[in-house]
């Protein structure tokens, strides 16, 4: 049975119970922001926005610290404005250099693990919000338990994908979404099919879509001799970039394209997303208006701290929007809520019942076992939340009711 906390109020609030009741009957779409990518340790990772723009002042080898100071002077007025606040970074170090630090930011080494296209442990250790989005967007097709020469014993599992989940949009110019579903699983089930230059993978991977701009994985972690690396794709930071990428005429344009029929079409559960940008509130805004008289009245959600729903005035900003806000207390609540949404899905799917099979299966050069892994649905979500290369070391799972 799923396990509720009196502490977790997010489970009573009338937003999340839509959500909830939405979600067992329709898939939905995610837009992930800035939280998705921050680490709770400044080593990884890029952080929030502001700290991200600032960071990249501060690498640049010119800037002297009345520049740094006038920054930090200046922030408050760029609230509501983070693309002036680019742009203010970017004319004084200039626009190539900007783009340079952004790639050097989000590709350095301590982001990911030697040699390969996978995050750095760490770095997943400390990036809940990460962890447990990716979590979220996968579903487990088979398990074994695996002994080592020492009798330890793991959980291996096949991995799928959470078809309730139809698309990531993100404004994230990183790709640490996919690497740590690679990091997970071992074959990625996310895949960056809005980057120019880069193949639309295939049906059992989930299209996450770049809206402001990818910068790949390092190069020089791929395995030679693959195809050419996806190339950069200029971010859309500063007000000029905002302006020529945001054109809502033109049918190509991948910035407008996929956020119009992702979020025309479906409910999308934001996360770790302030709704300081202005050009996708307008776009909701449009949305909104565009379905008020629609019988199939469509809402969004968002996970949002409850000082930053008071801050914009609550129900009047987010009701433009056509926004349902589930206010949290912390960071850990987007895990539980998300775990609470899952699970309640996998009882709906499972007739209610408190513990359900995996089909077991041999894996390279291993043996069918006997019995299937069997879960319950809390279980079942700390699986996919602790896997890593498709395997959990954490405890060992039931593997039957005699076991």
């Amino acid at each position: 049975m799923i396990k509720t906390d009196k502490d977790l109020s997010f489970l009573h609030h009338p937003n999340y119970l839509d959500l909830s009741a939405y979600y067992l009957d329709h898939p939905i779409a995610l837009y992930a922001g800035a939280g998705v990518s921050k680490s709770g340790n400044p080593a990884f990772g890029v952080g929030l926005w502001d700290e991200f723009v600032r960071s990249i002042l501060v690498l640049d080898g010119n800037v002297n610290p009345e520049t740094v100071e006038a920054f930090d002077k200046n922030k408050s007025k760029w609230k509501d404005k983070p693309w002036e606040m680019a742009e203010w970074v970017a004319y004084k170090i200039g626009y190539d250099a900007f783009e340079r630090h952004v790639t050097a930011i989000i590709q350095r080494k301590e982001n990911f693990q030697e040699k390969y296209k996978l995050l750095s442990g760490k770095f997943l250790e400390n990036a809940r919000t990460l962890n447990s989005l990716v979590a979220f967007c996968a579903g487990l097709s088979g398990g074994k338990i695996a002994e080592d020469s020492k009798g330890q014993q793991t959980a291996v599992y096949r991995r799928s994908i959470n078809q309730r989940v139809r698309a990531i949009v993100t404004s994230n110019y990183d790709p640490f979404l996919e690497a740590a579903s690679a990091t997970m699983f071992r074959k990625p089930i996310l895949k960056p099919v809005a980057a120019r230059g880069s193949s639309v993978g295939t049906l059992v991977e989930i299209p996450v879509f770049h809206i402001h701009g990818y910068v790949p994985i390092p190069y020089k972690f791929r395995k030679q001799g693959t195809a050419t690396p996806t190339p950069f794709v200029d971010p859309v930071i500063t007000t000029s970039d905002y302006k020529s990428a945001w054109k809502a005429n033109n049918v190509y344009n991948f910035t407008m394209g996929p956020q119009i029929h992702i979020l025309r079409h479906y409910a999308v559960l934001f996360i770790g997303f302030s709704f300081r940008d202005k050009w996708v509130n307008h776009l909701l805004t449009k949305l909104n208006e565009e379905r008020r008289d629609r019988k199939d009245r469509l809402y969004h959600y968002a996970l949002l701290w409850k000082d930053e729903i008071d801050a914009r005035g609550a129900a009047p900003f987010f009701d433009e929007l056509g926004v349902k806000t589930i206010p949290l207390d912390n960071h850990s609540q987007i895990k539980d809520l998300l775990g609470h949404l899952y699970q309640q899905a996998l009882v709906y799917d499972h007739a209610g019942e408190v513990e359900f099979p995996l089909p077991p299966y041999a894996g390279r050069g291993g043996t069918k076992p006997d019995r299937p892994v069997c879960l319950t649905p809390a279980d079942y979500f700390e699986e996919l939340y602790h896997c890593r290369l498709s395997m959990v070391r954490r405890k060992r799972p039931s593997t039957g009711p005699d076991s």
